[in-house]
């Protein structure tokens, strides 16, 4: 396993998990260009995304402090949007 702050730990990262974690929510497979830290919502501590993803979540986060998507049920996927903090959605 390639440490984080190895060079190609992005690269490695990339042959691995070549969809976008963000699209492959939604069901969409778009190919991944870039790696970043997950932030602790996934169990590796890398998230492969495509740039739109990258752009658009990285606005969102620095403006809302969470993910803005929506997931197929209807329910924000990232767990630190409000709506999440005490969901009544069934487990």
């Amino acid at each position: 396993m390639i440490g984080l702050d190895h060079p190609d730990a992005c690269a490695h990262h990339l042959r691995e998990h070549p969809l976008c974690q963000y699209c492959f929510e939604r069901i969409i497979l778009t190919p991944a260009k870039l790696c970043v830290p997950s932030e602790g919502h996934y169990a590796t501590a890398l998230v492969s995304l495509c740039r739109d993803c990258a752009e658009s979540t990285a606005r969102a986060i620095a403006q809302h402090g969470f993910r803005l998507d929506i997931g197929l049920d209807g329910w924000p996927l990232d767990p630190s949007h409000p709506a999440n903090r005490s969901s009544p959605k069934l487990k």
